[in-house]
Protein backbone atom coordinates (compact mmCIF):
# COMPACT_ATOMS: atom_id res chain seq x y z
CA UNK A 1 0.00 0.00 0.00
CA UNK A 2 0.78 3.63 -0.70
CA UNK A 3 0.41 6.30 1.67
CA UNK A 4 0.96 9.36 -1.41
CA UNK A 5 -1.33 11.85 -2.58
CA UNK A 6 -4.25 10.06 -4.13
CA UNK A 7 -6.91 12.00 -6.41
CA UNK A 8 -10.03 13.00 -4.64
CA UNK A 9 -12.91 10.42 -4.29
CA UNK A 10 -16.34 11.55 -2.57
CA UNK A 11 -19.65 10.15 -2.20
CA UNK A 12 -22.84 12.17 -2.50
CA UNK A 13 -25.29 11.35 0.33
CA UNK A 14 -29.38 11.91 1.46
CA UNK A 15 -29.19 14.12 4.57
CA UNK A 16 -28.24 17.34 5.90
CA UNK A 17 -24.88 18.11 7.30
CA UNK A 18 -25.81 20.13 10.64
CA UNK A 19 -22.15 21.19 11.05
CA UNK A 20 -19.71 20.82 8.58
CA UNK A 21 -16.01 19.65 9.39
CA UNK A 22 -13.05 19.18 7.53
CA UNK A 23 -9.53 18.10 8.94
CA UNK A 24 -6.19 18.14 6.84
CA UNK A 25 -2.49 16.97 7.05
CA UNK A 26 0.72 16.64 4.94
CA UNK A 27 -0.92 13.72 2.73
CA UNK A 28 -4.54 13.42 3.66
CA UNK A 29 -7.83 15.74 4.08
CA UNK A 30 -11.29 14.60 4.82
CA UNK A 31 -14.20 17.26 4.03
CA UNK A 32 -17.80 17.06 5.47
CA UNK A 33 -19.80 19.46 4.11
CA UNK A 34 -23.86 20.11 2.44
CA UNK A 35 -23.74 20.14 -1.45
CA UNK A 36 -25.96 23.21 -2.83
CA UNK A 37 -28.92 20.66 -3.68
CA UNK A 38 -31.22 20.50 -0.64
CA UNK A 39 -30.83 17.86 1.47
CA UNK A 40 -27.61 16.27 0.10
CA UNK A 41 -24.28 15.48 2.20
CA UNK A 42 -21.00 14.75 0.64
CA UNK A 43 -17.89 13.62 2.67
CA UNK A 44 -14.21 13.88 0.30
CA UNK A 45 -11.61 11.88 1.26
CA UNK A 46 -8.43 13.07 -0.23
CA UNK A 47 -5.42 10.80 0.37
CA UNK A 48 -4.50 8.76 3.73
CA UNK A 49 -7.46 9.01 5.15
CA UNK A 50 -8.48 6.19 7.62
CA UNK A 51 -11.17 5.31 9.26
CA UNK A 52 -11.30 3.36 12.48
CA UNK A 53 -14.11 1.35 13.94
CA UNK A 54 -13.93 -0.32 17.36
CA UNK A 55 -16.23 -0.79 20.37
CA UNK A 56 -17.23 1.95 22.59
CA UNK A 57 -16.55 0.20 25.68
CA UNK A 58 -13.31 0.22 25.97
CA UNK A 59 -11.37 1.70 28.38
CA UNK A 60 -7.69 3.55 28.92
CA UNK A 61 -5.94 0.39 30.59
CA UNK A 62 -7.66 -2.17 27.60
CA UNK A 63 -4.99 -3.38 24.91
CA UNK A 64 -7.33 -2.43 22.56
CA UNK A 65 -7.87 1.13 23.42
CA UNK A 66 -4.21 1.60 23.78
CA UNK A 67 -3.48 -0.10 20.19
CA UNK A 68 -6.27 2.66 18.94
CA UNK A 69 -4.08 5.80 20.05
CA UNK A 70 -0.92 3.94 19.21
CA UNK A 71 -1.95 3.12 16.01
CA UNK A 72 -3.77 7.07 15.45
CA UNK A 73 -0.82 8.58 16.31
CA UNK A 74 1.23 6.53 13.32
CA UNK A 75 -0.86 7.31 10.83
CA UNK A 76 -0.56 10.95 11.72
CA UNK A 77 3.08 11.04 11.80
CA UNK A 78 3.10 9.84 8.38
CA UNK A 79 0.53 13.29 7.46
CA UNK A 80 -2.84 11.00 7.06
CA UNK A 81 -5.83 11.80 9.11
CA UNK A 82 -8.15 9.71 11.17
CA UNK A 83 -12.18 9.76 11.06
CA UNK A 84 -14.41 7.49 13.50
CA UNK A 85 -18.00 8.20 14.85
CA UNK A 86 -17.12 10.75 16.63
CA UNK A 87 -18.98 9.27 20.58
CA UNK A 88 -17.47 10.30 23.54
CA UNK A 89 -16.75 6.31 24.28
CA UNK A 90 -14.44 3.92 24.24
CA UNK A 91 -11.76 3.57 20.60
CA UNK A 92 -13.25 6.92 19.34
CA UNK A 93 -12.01 8.81 22.94
CA UNK A 94 -8.71 6.99 22.17
CA UNK A 95 -8.03 8.70 18.37
CA UNK A 96 -9.36 11.44 19.60
CA UNK A 97 -6.92 12.31 23.02
CA UNK A 98 -3.98 10.66 21.00
CA UNK A 99 -4.11 13.20 18.09
CA UNK A 100 -6.84 15.59 18.76
CA UNK A 101 -6.78 17.86 16.05
CA UNK A 102 -6.43 15.85 13.36
CA UNK A 103 -8.85 13.06 14.21
CA UNK A 104 -12.38 13.94 12.17
CA UNK A 105 -15.34 12.49 14.12
CA UNK A 106 -18.39 11.95 12.26
CA UNK A 107 -21.53 11.88 14.78
CA UNK A 108 -25.84 12.83 15.01
CA UNK A 109 -27.29 15.46 16.85
CA UNK A 110 -28.48 12.95 19.61
CA UNK A 111 -25.21 11.19 20.02
CA UNK A 112 -23.16 12.07 23.24
CA UNK A 113 -20.32 13.54 21.23
CA UNK A 114 -16.26 14.14 22.01
CA UNK A 115 -15.73 17.20 23.42
CA UNK A 116 -12.42 18.22 21.85
CA UNK A 117 -11.17 17.81 18.19
CA UNK A 118 -13.01 18.32 15.02
CA UNK A 119 -16.46 16.89 14.50
CA UNK A 120 -18.94 16.70 11.78
CA UNK A 121 -22.53 16.17 12.76
CA UNK A 122 -24.89 14.55 10.36
CA UNK A 123 -28.77 14.27 10.33
CA UNK A 124 -28.87 10.55 10.49
CA UNK A 125 -27.36 7.58 11.36
CA UNK A 126 -27.27 5.98 7.55
CA UNK A 127 -25.40 8.83 6.54
CA UNK A 128 -22.59 8.86 9.22
CA UNK A 129 -22.19 5.02 8.76
CA UNK A 130 -21.67 5.55 4.92
CA UNK A 131 -19.57 8.57 5.37
CA UNK A 132 -17.28 6.24 7.69
CA UNK A 133 -16.96 2.90 5.88
CA UNK A 134 -16.06 4.86 2.43
CA UNK A 135 -13.12 6.19 3.36
CA UNK A 136 -9.63 4.69 1.61
CA UNK A 137 -8.67 3.18 4.19
CA UNK A 138 -11.26 1.14 7.16
CA UNK A 139 -9.95 -0.38 10.11
CA UNK A 140 -12.05 -2.73 11.99
CA UNK A 141 -11.21 -3.46 15.79
CA UNK A 142 -12.75 -5.69 18.39
CA UNK A 143 -15.80 -4.23 19.38
CA UNK A 144 -19.87 -5.45 19.40
CA UNK A 145 -23.18 -4.88 17.16
CA UNK A 146 -22.37 -1.22 16.22
CA UNK A 147 -18.93 -2.33 14.82
CA UNK A 148 -19.97 -5.50 13.33
CA UNK A 149 -22.27 -3.33 11.00
CA UNK A 150 -19.72 -1.20 10.17
CA UNK A 151 -17.45 -3.88 8.56
CA UNK A 152 -20.20 -5.29 6.69
CA UNK A 153 -20.75 -1.92 5.64
CA UNK A 154 -16.89 -1.63 4.39
CA UNK A 155 -17.22 -5.21 2.74
CA UNK A 156 -20.31 -4.03 1.15
CA UNK A 157 -18.91 -0.50 -0.43
CA UNK A 158 -16.11 -2.39 -1.41
CA UNK A 159 -18.03 -4.16 -4.00
CA UNK A 160 -20.32 -1.09 -4.95
CA UNK A 161 -17.67 1.11 -5.34
CA UNK A 162 -16.57 -0.82 -7.95
CA UNK A 163 -19.47 -0.75 -9.86
CA UNK A 164 -19.43 2.85 -9.45
CA UNK A 165 -16.08 3.28 -10.46
CA UNK A 166 -14.73 4.83 -7.60
CA UNK A 167 -11.76 3.58 -5.77
CA UNK A 168 -12.39 0.92 -3.27
CA UNK A 169 -11.33 1.12 0.39
CA UNK A 170 -9.17 -1.54 1.58
CA UNK A 171 -10.68 -2.97 4.66
CA UNK A 172 -8.49 -4.42 7.37
CA UNK A 173 -9.92 -6.80 9.96
CA UNK A 174 -8.72 -7.51 13.28
CA UNK A 175 -8.39 -11.72 13.80
CA UNK A 176 -11.25 -11.02 16.47
CA UNK A 177 -13.78 -10.90 13.47
CA UNK A 178 -11.94 -13.56 11.08
CA UNK A 179 -13.91 -16.71 12.28
CA UNK A 180 -17.10 -14.53 11.14
CA UNK A 181 -15.23 -13.74 8.14
CA UNK A 182 -14.30 -16.97 7.26
CA UNK A 183 -17.74 -18.39 7.78
CA UNK A 184 -19.09 -15.59 5.05
CA UNK A 185 -15.99 -16.61 2.81
CA UNK A 186 -17.35 -20.31 3.30
CA UNK A 187 -20.47 -19.36 2.10
CA UNK A 188 -18.86 -17.87 -1.08
CA UNK A 189 -20.46 -14.40 -0.40
CA UNK A 190 -17.12 -12.71 -1.64
CA UNK A 191 -16.23 -12.92 -4.98
CA UNK A 192 -12.23 -12.84 -5.48
CA UNK A 193 -12.23 -8.74 -6.90
CA UNK A 194 -13.76 -7.97 -3.27
CA UNK A 195 -11.48 -10.49 -1.07
CA UNK A 196 -8.28 -8.34 -2.58
CA UNK A 197 -9.38 -5.42 -1.04
CA UNK A 198 -10.03 -7.54 2.86
CA UNK A 199 -6.81 -7.82 5.32
CA UNK A 200 -6.68 -9.48 8.31
CA UNK A 201 -4.03 -8.08 11.35
CA UNK A 202 -3.11 -9.53 14.26
CA UNK A 203 -1.54 -6.92 16.28
CA UNK A 204 -0.57 -3.37 15.58
CA UNK A 205 2.75 -4.40 14.06
CA UNK A 206 0.81 -6.38 11.21
CA UNK A 207 -1.25 -3.03 10.93
CA UNK A 208 1.20 -1.24 10.24
CA UNK A 209 3.06 -2.89 7.84
CA UNK A 210 -0.21 -3.48 6.04
CA UNK A 211 -0.54 0.62 5.91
Amino acid sequence: MTSSLLPENNMLLPGNVIQESKVKNSKGECVVRNTKKPAEAEIVHNGLVISICGGASFAPEDKVYQDVAEFTRYVVKKGGVIINGGENYGSMIAAAEAEPDMVLGIACEYHKIIPYGPKAIVRNYFTRKMMIVSAPHVVVYEGGTGTLDEMIGAIGYVKSSQKQGLIPPEVYISSFWESIYNAMLEKGIFPENITNHIHVFNNIKDLKKLI
